[in-house]
């Protein structure tokens, strides 16, 4: 019996692992980032996701309404860069039309 205790033990401690680990069905968010800096200072920044993903986290932001118009508002006010220690906000934001269901948001602007 005492030789069994070690396994006992690890038994246990593997189920209270496995008992406590997050559970996940899917990768429904999928983000891909793409950040291109130019010579000139300039900059071009892709945010590309699932669409309903996006509109489902805009609910806390007032999200309501047009979907696209609340994203581009929401994606304008809180993607901020950080470049040499400045902070860097885009000048500008755009939707883009892909291949559903993704949707594509695209942010230029200066770092200097």
């Amino acid at each position: 019996m005492r030789a069994l205790r070690p396994l006992r033990s690890l038994f246990v401690m593997g189920l209270m692992f496995l008992g406590s680990a997050p559970v996940s069905a899917h990768d429904f968010e999928r983000t891909q980032v793409t950040l291109i800096f130019a010579r000139d200072g300039s900059f071009v920044l892709d945010v590309t996701n699932d669409a309903a993903w996006l509109t489902h986290r805009l609910v806390p932001f007032g999200g309501r309404g047009d979907p696209e118009r609340v994203a581009l508002q929401v994606v304008a006010d809180r993607v901020v860069l950080f470049v040499d220690g400045r902070e860097v906000r885009p000048d500008s934001v755009e939707y883009l039309d892909g291949p559903a269901p993704v949707a594509t948001y695209r942010m230029r602007g200066r770092t200097d």
